[in-house]
């Protein structure tokens, strides 16, 4: 009996377990849910209650890094990118690109230049990273490697929208170097021309502007990828319906064919027992006789 007791007792821890294990995983999950949907404040609390348990995915430093920093809780996000870089099985080359972009929010240019640099050891043709270290370097006065990495930009990425502009920003700061207007010491950003100034600010814009539209477009993209997984599954449970209807009506049908041949059987049984009566009657009549 007391075997028994310390069994049932073992398997119950276990389920216990096991449920709130589940509930762990949900809130991983709904906190990705609710991040995808463009709800960063409300999947905060749920990505840090995973981050405590331990029960989320490495990825998870790169939700909440993001989630910050929709929210403007711009060291809270570079904090967490910061942490996510020590942890084993990161995505190292993202975490050190989003980690670039909150320092370059934050005015850290020389920073920002570092991790960008830092996600192009990992992944040399990784196209936006080399973009964006290539303003950080434009506002720390880094001209000529500035002009280098949009140059390279280019290459990795020749369909890019903003290839016009990025040119004619190429052609006016290699002018202006050549010229003298501007070197990679000493100047202030006062000295720089107007007119490149102006080219820098407007190109820093439509390259942001772009960033939105590609967060846009992949939005749009899981949600309709969502919603076709969402009809496939109404779908699959409406086919389920329908089969488990065509199977009680075959059930109900084999119970009534079972039904109708037993009245058959006792039908018979009842005739062949009057007959045998008839032929026992007959026979006595004969021995009488």
């Amino acid at each position: 009996m007391k075997k028994k007791d310390c069994f049932r007792k073992v398997l119950l821890c276990a389920v216990c377990v096991l449920a709130i294990s589940a509930v762990h995983a949900d809130s991983y999950a709904d906190a990705v849910e609710l991040f995808r949907t463009n709800k960063p404040q409300e999947a905060i609390p749920l990505f840090q209650d995973a981050l405590s348990k331990g029960t989320a995915s490495p990825d998870i430093y790169n939700y909440l890094g993001l989630a910050y920093y929709q929210t403007g809780q711009m060291q809270k996000s570079f904090e967490t990118y910061q942490i996510g870089l020590l942890m084993p099985d990161t995505d190292k080359r993202t975490l050190y690109y989003n980690a670039g972009n909150v320092a370059f929010a934050l005015g850290y240019y020389d920073r920002a230049d570092e991790l960008y640099t830092y996600a192009l050891t990992k992944d040399s043709h990784f196209a936006a990273a080399t973009l964006n270290r290539a303003n950080a370097r434009m506002k720390s006065l880094q001209y000529e490697w500035a002009v280098d990495d949009y140059k390279t930009y280019l290459e990795l990425a020749p369909e890019t929208e903003q290839r016009g502009n990025i040119e004619k920003l190429i052609a006016l700061l290699t002018q202006q170097m050549e010229d003298g207007t501007l070197s990679n010491q000493n100047v202030t950003q006062r000295q720089m021309g107007a007119i490149v100034q102006q080219q820098i600010e407007e190109s820093l814009a439509q390259q942001q502007a772009e960033q939105a539209a590609v967060q846009a477009a992949q939005q749009a993209a899981w949600e309709q990828q969502r919603a076709e997984e969402e009809a496939q599954r109404v779908a699959a449970e409406a086919q389920a319906a329908e089969q488990k209807k065509q199977e009680e009506a075959a059930r109900r049908q084999r119970l009534l064919q079972a039904a109708a041949a037993a009245l058959q059987n006792s039908a018979a049984q009842t005739n062949s027992s009057a007959g045998a009566e008839e032929v026992k009657d007959y026979v006595h009549d004969e021995e009488l006789d």
